[in-house]
């Protein structure tokens, strides 16, 4: 069977068995003479859903289209059954969107800002202290927000997310600039809530196996186009990321320290190179390295890029 034709197979069973909270068909968008999107069709089911694509693929020309900012030159597109042109207020009623350098006020301390965000969405403060809870910033209220760490700050933009009871919350690139144990509490809270309150995501990013942990569906697009939708563990070979490069602060330190608790390192003389078949496990232990003042300047999963898994997908290279 091709992989169009499974691709086919696997939406009709997702028709029959879930809702889809979001549907773009044939979105076409064009910035000048410049095509941002070109027949994009994908369709998210409720739960924990993913956006992927290198960068530059259209992931967030397509969120700007779904919160109503950018009308496309022509297609649909739907979010929780409701058009997302003729009825964006319906949906920024009932979804929230996390952009990519969402401004912060900085001067303004957290509990202030989230207290008026409340007000604006009919939420109140009960509310603003228990979306604090949530996202582990209730002992920060007092803080000005420019004081925050860039983790905190991503919490604090989730946190404004929750308020107003949304269904949907859609997050675009939620883990950029963040270091790895960062970007795996970011994760576990997207997971949590999803379990704990029903609250369906759609989260953009470039890197791939970040989602694989949490996501239950995952569409890849490229150059404006959908590639694949489907599940996670259906249409991405397991094993594909299990090395990756790391540049930190002492490269010799954080060797002698990964392989003593049985990671598989090579020094490649001015990155390391270790093995780790659940990527998630690599970033907790480089979190609990701190003590030992050793900083992650860069870390990526080698093969990453989406170009490989398009081949290895679905090429079959």
């Amino acid at each position: 069977m091709s992989v169009k034709l499974d691709l086919i197979y696997i939406l009709d069973i997702f028709f029959i068995i879930s809702v889809f909270v979001i549907e773009t068909e044939g979105l076409v968008k064009f910035f000048g003479h410049i095509k941002a999107l070109d027949d994009l069709s994908i369709h998210v089911p409720e739960g924990i859903s993913g956006l992927i694509g290198p960068n530059g693929a259209g992931k967030t020309t397509t969120i700007n289209i779904l919160a109503g900012l950018v009308k496309p030159t022509s297609g649909k597109a739907r979010v929780l059954g409701l058009d997302v042109w003729s009825e964006s207020l319906g949906i920024r009623r009932k979804t929230r969107f996390m952009l990519e350098g969402q401004a912060l006020p900085k001067s303004v301390r957290v509990f202030t800002f989230l207290n008026h965000v409340a007000k604006l969405c009919g939420s109140d403060r009960e509310e603003v202290l228990k979306v604090l809870g949530i996202v582990g910033l209730k002992d920060f209220v007092d803080r000005r927000i420019e004081s925050l760490s860039a983790g905190m700050m991503q919490r604090l933009r989730l946190a404004q997310a929750l308020l107003g009871s949304p269904e949907l919350i859609i997050l675009d690139e939620p883990t950029a600039n963040l270091d790895p144990i960062g970007r795996v509490e970011i994760l576990e809270l997207i997971a949590k809530m999803n379990k704990e309150y029903g609250i369906n995501f759609l989260v953009s990013t470039h890197i791939l196996p970040e989602l694989e942990e949490i996501a239950g569906w995952v569409s890849i697009i490229d150059k404006g186009k959908a590639v694949i939708e489907g599940k996670p563990g259906e249409i991405i070979p397991r094993g594909l990321y299990n090395e990756y490069r790391i540049i930190s602060s002492n490269n010799k330190r954080l060797m002698m320290l990964l392989r003593e608790r049985g990671f598989e390192v090579e020094d490649k003389g001015g990155y390391l190179l270790v093995k780790s078949d659940i990527h998630w496990r690599l970033y907790r232990v480089l979190g609990e390295l701190e003590e030992y003042r050793i900083y992650v300047y860069k870390i990526e999963a080698v093969g990453t890029s989406l170009e490989e898994v398009f081949r290895k997908v679905i090429v079959g290279e």
